[in-house]
This record gives structure tokens, C-alpha cells and sequence, in this order.
């Protein structure tokens, strides 16, 4: 599960060896990263049409179409980190409960 984790991350989070063996650690960093992300993507496709007229207009269209994919993509790893997150919760004993 680290793995995925760690995967979905930018490299440089590989360089912080605490993170590896504490998942639950991870599940959070990778929703909000994800979450940017998202944001980021939502961003640049309003801005992707910044630049028409400095190049032909079907490049514009295909920017817009790899935007819309890959806010779609990030949407669902920062899904699949929510549920990661949930389950690593849900796992740990809560006496009392």
C-alpha cells in the first residue's frame, strides 16, 4: 500500500524514509496533493486558451481534451486516497467503541 502511495506522490517524497512504513501518514498527503492537483488542472484549462492565436486552434482543443483527462485521473487517485485513508482508519483498534 506504501507503495502505491508513494508512487501517486512527486518523487521527492521517496527521500523522507518515515513515510514508508506509516501509511496512514501517507493517505493524507497523497488526498491533499491530489486535491491541488485537481485544483491545478481546473485552473489551467480555463487558462489553456491563454495562448490562441500563438497556435493553431487545434492544438488549443487538444490541450483542453488532455486537461479534462487528466482532471479526471486525479480526481480518481484523490478518491482512491480517501479511501485508503478510511480503511487504514477504520482498521486501527478504538477501545471503547
Amino acid at each position: 500500500m506504501a507503495a502505491w502511495l508513494l508512487d501517486v506522490l512527486p518523487p521527492c517524497f521517496r527521500h523522507h524514509p518515515v513515510l514508508r512504513p506509516h501509511p496512514a501518514a501517507l493517505a493524507p498527503i497523497v488526498r491533499h496533493q491530489a486535491r491541488g492537483s485537481v485544483d491545478g488542472a481546473r485552473d489551467g484549462y480555463r487558462a489553456a486558451q491563454e495562448p490562441a492565436g500563438l497556435v493553431p486552434p487545434h492544438a488549443v482543443d487538444e490541450l483542453l481534451t488532455a486537461y479534462r483527462a487528466e482532471r479526471f485521473k486525479l480526481a480518481a487517485t484523490a478518491r482512491a486516497a480517501e479511501l485508503v485513508e478510511r480503511a487504514l482508519r477504520d482498521a486501527v483498534p478504538h477501545p471503547g467503541r
